[in-house]
């Protein structure tokens, strides 16, 4: 019997000694994993070109023309309501975020199938939606 138990306390100290060898190697972590916006999208496409109006009527619920003047409006009265854009930090401009908040606005989608027509992020399109009320 008492050579059971001296095996046994032999094998509790053999893997003690090996936790604390493996506890006091350094640590590889892995690589921190960098996520980006991509900004190759329709949006960057069919923004100015007047053959998509087709594109506007499915996403924006509008014409490309009817778009644009409101667009135009909110632009005229956009300094009444928030800060000017910074034009050094600024990705996206307002016809972005308008669209942005057109296109959730008209779907029953979320704010990230926003997001992703117009290239931006979740976070961003909750902020621009949220900047129009």
């Amino acid at each position: 019997m008492t050579a059971t138990i001296a095996a046994t306390i032999a094998a509790a100290t053999a893997s003690i000694s090996i936790i604390a060898f493996q506890s006091s190697l350094p640590r590889r972590r892995r690589p921190r994993e960098t996520l980006y916006t991509v900004r190759g999208n329709d949006w960057d496409t069919v923004r100015n070109d007047p053959d998509f109006d087709g594109w506007f009527r499915e996403n924006m619920r509008c014409t490309q023309f009817a778009f644009k003047k409101i667009v135009e409006r909110i632009e005229e009265r956009w300094l009444l309501v928030n800060k000017e854009l910074d034009r050094a930090r600024t990705v996206f401009d307002i016809e972005t975020r308008v669209g942005v908040t057109l296109h959730f606005l008209t779907h029953e989608g979320s704010y990230r199938q926003s997001a992703q027509v117009f290239g931006t992020s979740k976070t961003q399109a909750y902020n621009y939606v949220k900047q129009g009320f």
